[in-house]
């Protein structure tokens, strides 16, 4: 069974492959700049939208919604297919606990591209309190079958109109992946790896990330989070 590290490098070359044949596909089959403009912006509000879900719900249980808001949210984790959440959220607070340090799975350290494609340091003999994400029987099942659910979300939004489809890939998944990591990159410091720092408020409309720019102070309040969601439960690299 391949790892994360596996498992992101080749979702990175397969997304730039499958951005580049969507494009020529949608060109050649008669897509228009006007639509492509449209699809781009609706790709924009999911992107949007999938920050709240896997970083403000999934990595720090900041905010509860009702099942129907539950069933949205993972709709919006699969369409976007950043990460397979349980990835993403031990990671993330492994990067919170052991924030640009030689434990810190995603540190500045690692080099830029190393990042973008996902080689990414697990740490050994580490844990990470789960039990909140243990509870939520729905999110265990979209973590064990994420890329199959995946490729059935883009089949329907196939039926839907396929040009969706060509361009998801570039504009969602690939835009999504490139903005993450570039984000984080910069938030703690660039290829000095200075530690978390606070981006001007401009950049919020570079990345779209509303009020993540402060990234320093975000580190700063993360202990409660990490405290609110510690249980039995423990995830052991």
């Amino acid at each position: 069974m391949m790892n994360i590290k596996q498992q992101q490098t080749i979702k990175f070359v397969l997304l730039c492959f499958f951005s580049i044949i969507g494009v020529f596909f949608y060109l050649q089959t008669g897509g228009t700049i006007e639509k492509a403009i449209f699809i781009y912006l609706g790709f924009w509000i999911l992107s949007r939208l999938h920050m709240i879900a896997i970083h403000k719900w999934l990595g720090h249980n900041e905010i509860e919604v009702n099942w129907i808001g539950r069933i949205f949210f993972l709709w919006v984790l699969v369409s976007c297919c950043l990460v397979k959440p349980l990835h993403y959220i031990v990671c993330h607070r492994l990067h919170h606990k052991y924030s640009d340090t030689e434990r810190d799975p995603h540190a500045n350290s690692l080099g830029f591209w190393n990042l973008l494609i996902g080689n990414l340091r697990i740490p050994k003999n580490s844990y990470v309190h789960l039990k909140d994400i243990f509870d939520k029987k729905d999110i265990i099942f979209v973590n064990r079958y994420y890329y199959y659910l995946y490729i059935l979300n883009l089949a329907c939004f196939w039926l839907i109109d396929p040009h969706i489809v060509m361009l998801s890939f570039l504009f969602l998944n690939l835009k999504i992946l490139v903005n993450t990591t570039l984000f984080n990159y910069l938030t703690h410091g660039g290829k000095h790896g200075t530690g978390p720092i606070n981006l001007p408020i401009w950049t919020v409309f570079v990345f779209g990330y509303f009020g993540e720019h402060k990234h320093k102070d975000h580190h700063i309040n993360t202990t409660k989070y990490l405290n609110r969601i510690s249980g039995e439960n423990k995830y052991t690299t």
